[in-house]
């Protein structure tokens, strides 16, 4: 898609929020606070609203694997592409999941190997979950919530000491819609974006292998 949008002379972007929430930019530019990085979770446990209908009976959309649907590829995602922008392609990734009787990946588990850092991802849509997201470092630890639209960043010091670093705004899907406009006005190059969905893409490719999601469409992974 990628290559046939650069054909057309056409623009191409992932929608996908973090990737242009300023909340990024402020983790990012305060990693250095929290000195050597030893590990970092990255957690999105939503309960979805949907799931007491399919406990009844019902199958909606949202747990049926045929139409390409998977708590990885639906809360996961939000995740890898925190996780990439901070810290690029993991040397190795690991991961698991448990399933619905109708075969649906429920929540699941990744861990990614970058040598002396470990980062840990946990998803669900049929939990919820009370934990914040970290990266911890030898200085502190940087604290921070829903990775969708993220409320506040906190650094946390080893002495004691605590620090806020960011203030969200009400909507901040407004963020990537002002990215999109920028670009298109701007004819500016999409290459930061594209390397980054596409590593995002390898990931998840790689963990539906290794948990053996299958979408029923005949493809091979």
């Amino acid at each position: 898609m990628i290559a046939y949008a650069q054909e057309k002379g056409l623009i191409l972007l992932e929608a996908i929020r973090p990737v242009h929430d300023p909340f990024l930019t402020a983790l990012r530019e305060n990693l250095h606070k929290v000195g050597r990085i030893r590990r970092a979770t990255f957690e999105f446990c939503q309960y979805s609203s949907r799931y007491d209908r399919f406990l009844a009976g019902e199958r909606p959309n949202v747990f049926e694997s045929s139409l390409g649907n998977a708590s990885l590829m639906d809360l996961a995602v939000y995740c890898l592409h925190t996780c990439v922008a901070l810290f690029g392609a993991p040397k190795k990734l690991t991961a698991g999941a448990s399933f619905l009787p109708n075969g649906t990946e429920a929540a699941g588990t990744m861990l990614l190997d970058y040598g002396e850092q470990q980062t840990t991802i946990s998803y669900s849509k049929v939990t919820s979950s009370v934990h914040p997201s970290i990266v911890q470092g030898e200085l502190g630890t940087l604290v921070f919530d829903t990775l969708n639209q993220p409320s506040y960043l906190r650094m946390l010091y080893r002495d004691g000491r605590t620090e806020e670093l960011f203030t969200p705004v009400k909507n901040n899907m407004v963020h990537e819609l002002n990215t999109f406009a920028r670009i298109i006005a701007n004819a500016e190059s999409t290459a930061e974006y594209d390397e980054q969905s596409l590593c995002v893409l390898r990931l998840l490719d790689e963990a539906r292998r290794q948990i053996g999601i299958d979408f029923g469409a005949g493809e091979a992974l």
